[in-house]
């Protein structure tokens, strides 16, 4: 959550730190793409997060919007989310102006992110 909805754990570093503390399977890991960005943490602390990561939620940074092709910012997070060896579900937190046209362009942008990729 962002600073302005909570005043604690505002940052994926801070969950990580408080998820080791507890070291209790049931205190998990979610990684949100738009809370990265707006708290300014670089796609490489989802690195950290290792195996702990339990779900994801994906949305472009710009209006909290659906995802879309081509979009840098989810590109690095699903890179390292592949790197982690991230192979869970994730969901899109995201607003929409037009749920039915926005839907399948989303679909068709997750898949392209966690598509396999020979090269990395």
């Amino acid at each position: 959550m962002n600073a302005s909805e909570s005043n604690v754990l505002n940052t994926l570093a801070s969950v990580l730190a408080i998820t080791r503390e507890v070291n209790h399977a049931c205190v998990q890991v979610l990684v949100d793409s738009y809370h990265l960005a707006l708290a300014g943490e670089a796609p490489d602390v989802v690195l950290d997060a290792g195996r702990a990561v339990r779900h994801v939620h994906l949305a472009r940074t710009e209006a909290r919007a659906f995802p879309r092709a081509a979009d840098p910012w989810l590109e690095a997070v699903a890179a390292r989310l592949r790197a982690t060896g991230y192979e869970e579900r994730c969901s899109v937190e995201a607003y929409s102006s037009d749920f039915e046209a926005d839907a399948p362009l989303a679909l068709s942008a997750l898949r392209a992110l966690f598509r396999t990729h020979e090269h990395e």
